[in-house]
């Protein structure tokens, strides 16, 4: 998720949480983005953002149960390696 979603999530600005991500804020050691889109557009895993903003006392533990709940949905469906529709059957 990009850094302005997690902004959204926690109800603060995207600058706040730029700031968190370079250690300008809060303790540092933010996790590592885990997709570069392109060099301006990095992706986190939510998952990951919700542990250590928990552990920051920035977001309630219900928050990070929620993240791990939807990781959890997420990887179950993965595994059933159904792939996607092709966009050129529907029409």
């Amino acid at each position: 998720m990009a850094h302005q979603t997690t902004a959204r999530k926690i109800d603060k600005s995207p600058q706040y949480v730029q700031q968190l991500m370079s250690g300008k804020r809060g303790p540092g050691a933010f996790p590592p983005p885990v997709c570069h889109l392109s060099r301006n557009t990095l992706l986190w895993q939510w998952c990951a953002v919700a542990f250590w903003l928990c552990e920051n006392n920035i977001i309630k533990p219900e928050v990070v149960a929620d993240a791990q709940f939807t990781y959890a949905v997420n990887k179950a469906l993965e595994r059933q390696q159904d792939p996607c529709p092709d966009v050129d059957l529907i029409k």
